[in-house]
């Protein structure tokens, strides 16, 4: 619930990236809560030169971010500390499986890997398919600048995946994705436009994206390199 916008500019030698300031939180299961936050952590800095933009459960996503920190090295590329966070994420999608799915049932992930076979087969199957559907903490995106190969590098974290986003420049996530992504196309962008017309595309799609549920005003916009 939300939009995150990342874009290159002047042919990948710049970054304009926004992101907006609703947050979504989950206060039980099936209920949410919602609210404006101009001082929201969905716009992170990592490293001089590269940010992480969160999709999703807000609380659950500034955890794996967290616990990603320590690893993460002043001169680490983007592409190294994109991979650090998604292993990162990967654990925290294990630990809150164990705790929800396996834990309930006097389980842990190396008992249920050692013990499935012996488990009655309707109980076995329930916790696959429990497994399987448990719902992800949203999505990241990561855009930073390399200063070994001066461009930048653009990426999603999805579903445990890093997705490269450098060809056509521009990484999305959020529910506020599709309209974003309409508002870009009808403007032409292009990655080897100047920053000032990135610039301006970005907060006009940032703007159509309110249209989206659970997107709300741009939060914080972000140009690097300086």
């Amino acid at each position: 619930m939300t939009v995150c916008l990342a874009c290159m500019a002047e042919g990948g030698k710049k970054v304009v990236a926004a992101v907006d300031n609703m947050l979504t939180l989950t206060i039980a299961a099936g209920l949410t809560y919602r609210i404006e936050s101009p001082t929201s952590k969905k716009l992170r800095w990592l490293t001089e030169n590269v940010i992480v933009m969160g999709g999703g459960d807000v609380d659950a996503l500034n955890i794996i971010i967290t616990n990603a920190l320590p690893r993460i090295h002043k001169g680490d590329r983007p592409k190294i500390i994109a991979e650090k966070i998604r292993d990162a994420y990967a654990e925290h999608t294990r630990d809150m499986q164990e705790k929800m799915i396996l834990a309930p049932v006097g389980l842990n992930w190396n008992q249920f890997i050692t013990q499935q076979n012996k488990l009655d087969t309707n109980i076995a199957s329930d916790l696959y398919r429990r497994l399987q559907n448990f719902a992800p903490a949203g999505e990241l995106v990561i855009a930073g600048y390399d200063t070994t190969s001066n461009e930048a590098h653009l990426c999603v974290i999805s579903s445990g995946a890093v997705l490269d986003r450098n060809t056509l420049g521009v990484a999305f996530a959020g529910s506020g994705y599709p309209l974003a992504n309409m508002s870009l196309t009808k403007a032409g962008f292009q990655k080897g436009m100047t920053v000032d017309e990135v610039e301006k595309i970005v907060r006009d799609a940032m703007e159509e994206a309110r249209h989206a549920d659970g997107v709300g005003p741009i939060g914080d916009l972000v140009i690097f390199p300086k």
